[in-house]
């Protein structure tokens, strides 16, 4: 059972260091947000930075030169999200993402990108 946790442990960092990949080659910085586990599959979901959905509360206080916050960033409508998936079972496993079924094979790995929106990248600081 513990070569099973380790498993899915290192398959998680793999997702992880594939959305990284995904994110500088699309200039967009994802951020991992939830995982579950499905029947016999992984479900990992990362969000884009700047989604709105992802936006943290607003300001406790309105006059900005009395915060120590610095400005945040710009937040965009675009419902950024890479939804990776990959099996945990020693068989072919069947899934359903947005009404349409896959077979997800033994080492199998699904990946799911959407961002309806292009708005320019996160600046990062330097």
């Amino acid at each position: 059972m513990a070569l099973m946790s380790n498993l899915v442990k290192t398959r998680k960092d793999l997702c992880t260091f594939l959305v990284q990949c995904l994110g500088t080659v699309l200039v967009y910085i994802f951020t991992f947000q939830k995982d579950r586990e499905a029947v016999g599959a992984v479900h990992l979901t990362y969000h884009c930075s700047q989604c709105t959905r992802t936006a943290q509360k607003s300001r406790k206080v309105d006059d900005v030169s009395k915060q120590r916050q610095r400005v945040t960033e710009k937040r965009y409508p675009c419902e950024g999200r890479v939804i990776l998936m990959f099996n945990n079972t020693g068989d072919e496993v069947y899934l359903t993402l947005g009404g349409q079924g896959m077979l997800l094979g033994k080492n199998g790995l699904l990946v799911h990108f959407y961002h309806a929106l292009f708005h320019p990248p996160r600046e990062r600081k330097s």
